[in-house]
């Protein structure tokens, strides 16, 4: 359960007063009498020092002045020649008078202090001056039975004042936490309209000329920019979302125009090679020339086209295609003998390098077009009698797939653009492809959580792909 700021502000200043009142009371009870005590043997030596700088002989008025004040303070003074007094506090009687007045000369001192009896009753000095081929004899004495009166006095004066404010504390205390507590409220209700964008008439808001006030003031300030801020956004929205659907629709419109002219460009194709090919059964050495030519032309359009079509569809494909389980050292194996045979056309030597037992969780279909355009990929880079070469192996928690082809480097700036669609290296341009191969590689292998690169060797490239590897079952 939260405690309310109110109640915590009003109990903190209970607190504080009745500590500080009750310090103070516990504080005077413990020292005053010390204190008292300390104060009054200090004036009385004081006065003591003082009387041994006057004229004994003969007092001035000013002089009794000075003992007449100590006495209205309920000091008492008595001056003595040792034949008869000089000087005396006026006393009730007589015989009180002669009571207060020690006349054992003796034990007067030169050098005399204030010293309070054994009993903690009376504080006494007798002092000793001579002047003038005198001696005279200075008593001085102070009763505390009038100072402890003074004190439980004082003492009960402070108790009945702290109960006085305490009682008036607890009012004044209440009105300061309404006071100081009432616009904090306001602040959070206002708060509150913020976070729940609700219209703000703050007008209807009145907060005292403070740090409040200016807290109001900023949050105003603040909420007028967040709203004009959350209109732009709003509007800049609405054009996103119109814009991006006209996008969607415009790749739509896109894929399915590649789509279908692709479609209808790779029937002609075929029936212009099949016919070539029947033509050239002839044997006829004179065509022979132009047949080649016109095949080469026709796979270059084939393979262009097959790009084409699997950069229309591969976005679709690559995001609906089913995944599970299986052997990547399985799927690799089966493609060996199809691409050793495809590299002897080259007189190129092709190696497979393949660890047995690697299992990944992958589109079957999606792997296996990945490892082929890395294939062909080196296929169409390596020179003639060039070398290739597939591994496959573990490497800590990876399944690692890399092929290596002889032949020239890639330029280390273009070793990063190399993924991006349609994109082609100086050298590539003049290939029959459009540069997808590796563009479709990066999203599948994205698609299945791996990361794949490109490195250049001394004497050739080396393409990897590389994935979590799992249990087999």
């Amino acid at each position: 359960m939260k405690t309310k700021l109110r109640t915590t502000y009003l109990v903190t200043v209970l607190f504080f007063l009745f500590v500080t009142v009750g310090s103070m009371i516990l504080f005077y009870n413990m020292f005053s009498e010390e204190f008292i005590i300390s104060n009054n043997k200090d004036t009385m030596d004081n006065l003591f020092e003082t009387i041994q700088e006057m004229n004994l002989a003969q007092l001035t008025k000013e002089e009794k002045n000075v003992l007449k004040d100590y006495t209205d303070k309920g000091g008492f003074v008595t001056i003595m020649d040792g034949e008869k007094i000089i000087y005396q506090s006026k006393l009730y009687s007589k015989r009180r008078r002669e009571g207060r007045v020690d006349y054992y000369l003796d034990e007067y001192t030169y050098n005399a202090q204030a010293q309070v009896n054994v009993e903690r009753t009376v504080i006494k000095l007798k002092g000793k001056i001579d002047q003038n081929v005198k001696t005279y004899y200075v008593y001085m004495d102070t009763r505390l039975k009038s100072l402890e009166n003074s004190i439980n006095l004082i003492s009960k004066f402070m108790l009945v004042e702290m109960i006085i404010i305490l009682m008036l504390g607890i009012p004044f205390s209440f009105y300061m936490a309404q006071r100081t507590v009432k616009p904090i409220e306001k602040l959070g209700k206002l708060a509150k309209k913020m976070e729940n964008n609700e219209p703000i008439n703050f007008e209807e808001y009145d907060f005292p000329n403070n740090e409040i006030g200016n807290l109001s003031d900023q949050m105003k300030s603040m909420y007028l920019k967040i709203s004009s801020n959350l209109n732009e956004l709003n509007n800049y929205n609405y054009l996103l979302k119109t814009q991006n659907k006209e996008l969607i629709e415009f790749d739509e419109r896109r894929k399915k125009f590649i789509g279908a002219a692709t479609h209808e460009l790779k029937t002609p194709l075929a029936i212009i090679s099949t016919q070539l090919e029947m033509m050239n059964m002839d044997n006829d050495e004179a065509m022979s020339e132009y047949y080649e030519s016109i095949m080469e032309e026709i796979q270059k359009m084939s393979n262009l086209i097959r790009e084409m079509l699997n950069s229309s569809f591969e976005g679709d494909i690559i995001l609906s295609g089913p995944m599970k389980v299986d052997s990547l050292s399985e799927l690799l194996d089966g493609m060996k003998d199809k691409y050793m045979g495809l590299f002897w056309s080259k007189k190129a030597n092709c190696r497979f390098d393949i660890e047995d037992n690697i299992y990944i969780n992958m589109n079957n279909e999606q792997i296996e077009q990945a490892i082929n355009n890395y294939i062909i990929n080196a296929y169409e880079h390596i020179p003639e009698k060039g070398t290739a070469v597939v591994t496959l192996k573990s490497v800590d928690d990876k399944a690692v797939i890399s092929v290596f082809n002889s032949g020239h480097n890639i330029k280390e700036e273009e070793l990063s653009k190399i993924w991006e669609g349609f994109y082609q290296t100086d050298e590539r341009a003049k290939e029959s492809n459009v540069g997808l191969g590796l563009y479709i590689v990066r999203n599948i292998v994205k698609n299945h959580n791996g990361v794949c690169y490109a490195k250049n060797h001394h004497n050739g490239v080396e393409f990897v792909m590389e994935f979590n590897r799992t249990d087999k079952y």
